[in-house]
């Protein structure tokens, strides 16, 4: 499941035209119950029993490589013209996908996953590589702290063996 595209700057007026569609990309129908999609700013639609107008008979699934558009009546989800980052959970709440782009979105443009030299990036999210690039950036971030500790008391010591003489204590009767 992804994120396919977005129109957040539709001609005319946004309620009216914005829209969201998402992508089943397995090989399998997935009951969307319990998923949920959320912009930048928090606000968030989940799929509930139903499923409002958006799935018109569709059972609440969505079978493999179907896409399901969500218009802003059904999500209530106003997208930002000027950048905006979508985020799909599945019913666990672990984060699947994500789509994003910034700048100014051109009237009646398109924000897609295909997008490719255009504002737009998309980003399934490998949770296994999000753990790696966090142990790299914690890792960078304590060997920086541990040479910045080590530099700072081998400055220390120069300067203490340079001006040996004022750090002496004064021994009293002398």
């Amino acid at each position: 499941m992804l994120i396919n595209r977005f129109l957040p700057n539709p001609v005319g007026p946004d309620k009216a035209g914005e829209w969201i569609e998402i992508l089943n990309n397995s090989s399998e129908v997935v009951n969307l119950i319990g998923w949920q999609i959320k912009d930048l700013s928090g606000k968030s639609y989940i799929f509930s029993a139903g499923g409002g107008p958006a799935f018109s008979g569709k059972n609440n699934e969505l079978k493999a490589g179907e896409t399901l558009q969500l218009p802003y009546v059904t999500t209530k989800i106003t997208l930002n013209n000027n950048g905006e980052t979508l985020f799909l959970y599945d019913p666990t709440g672990k984060l699947v996908n994500k789509l994003n782009f910034s700048g100014i979105a051109e009237e009646g443009g398109l924000i897609s996953r295909e997008t490719v030299n255009n504002i737009a990036a998309s980003t399934t999210i490998n949770h296994k590589d999000a753990l790696l690039d966090s142990l790299f950036v914690n890792n960078f971030v304590f060997i920086n702290i541990t040479a910045a500790l080590i530099l700072s008391s081998v400055f220390f010591w120069i300067i203490k063996q340079i001006y040996a003489d004022y750090f002496e204590p004064i021994q009293a009767g002398n």
